[in-house]
């Protein structure tokens, strides 16, 4: 048989499986306008932090994670929050709990984004709010290397200033630790901004936020996980070789080779095998071989 008929049969099939195969409404690399970093045909995005994170005070129960994920349906949200946490416990925690295999790994399993929003509660540690922000880093680093060494691909990770407190003596902290983690913007990455909202937005207890606080807060993060998240995001990932796959986590998760489109050669796309096909990208699949069609 030729090489150009065999081609020819091969698209041919190909087209009418497409036909017959639906397509997968997660493919890498977008999904509902918002880049799949890790490029697994979905979107998850995890907010840790303190007792803020975690709700308290929400009228609802749900805190800002729930409330997103009833907000931005196309992305699933995991609220790892920790009441009563420092930057430095929760990096402790996770440290500990990740390997476990229980709720932590299975909330930071194969997330596409990940925001840090903590620091508030380092004021009873009485340190320097510049140990805070040290912390901060540090928790980052962590989670990026945890991250990567255990699902093959770190999130894309965030952090937020603290939000404002009704406690004249907190509030001083709070202030001189968002003043820094502004000056080390670029470096932590710090794209979202809670140190603007209104103190009329806290609750009664002079801490956490009331139920218009937790509406308030959704607000700004679900801007920035429908603008900057794609617009930064895009920004770090590739398809130099037109598979659907992003080069960078083409090796990790898959194994294919960013610079090919159609790794194991048998004329379907790395990203057409596994997102549509649902077959191995490294092995040639005998169902679009010449060895399949009748001549």
């Amino acid at each position: 048989m030729s090489f150009l008929l065999k081609r020819f049969k091969v698209s041919l099939l190909t087209a009418l499986l497409l036909v017959f195969v639906p397509f997968s409404t997660a493919a890498c690399p977008l999904i509902d306008g918002m880049v799949d970093f890790n490029c697994d045909g979905q979107i998850r995005i995890g907010i840790t932090g303190d007792s803020i994170v975690k709700g308290v005070g929400d009228e609802k129960g749900l805190g800002y994670p729930g409330r997103l994920a009833k907000k931005i349906l196309s992305a699933a949200f995991e609220n790892i929050g920790v009441s009563g946490t420092t930057p430095r416990r929760l990096r402790r925690l996770f440290i500990r709990n990740l390997p476990k295999g229980k709720v932590t790994t299975e909330k930071s399993s194969d997330l596409d984004y990940l925001i840090i929003e903590v620091g508030t509660n380092s004021y009873w540690d009485e340190e320097p709010a510049s140990l805070t922000v040290r912390d901060i880093k540090r928790l980052k680093k962590t989670l990026e290397e945890k991250l990567e060494e255990m699902f093959s691909v770190a999130p894309l990770i965030f952090v937020s200033t603290l939000p404002p407190v009704r406690r004249d003596y907190q509030q001083p902290f709070i202030d001189q630790v968002n003043q820094l983690l502004l000056k080390k913007k670029k470096k932590l990455n710090v794209r979202i901004r809670f140190d603007k909202l209104p103190v009329n937005i806290i609750s009664d207890d002079n801490l956490h936020p009331n139920a218009k606080g937790y509406a308030r807060i959704t607000k700004i993060v679900k801007r920035k996980v429908l603008k900057l998240f794609p617009k930064k995001a895009s920004s770090l990932r590739s398809d130099l070789d037109n598979d659907n796959l992003y080069d960078e986590v083409e090796p990790a998760r898959f194994g294919t080779d960013p610079t090919l489109t159609d790794t194991d050669g048998d004329s379907v796309s790395d990203g057409d095998e596994i997102f549509v096909f649902e077959t191995d990208p490294l092995t040639a699949n005998d169902l679009l071989t010449e060895d399949f069609l009748i001549d």
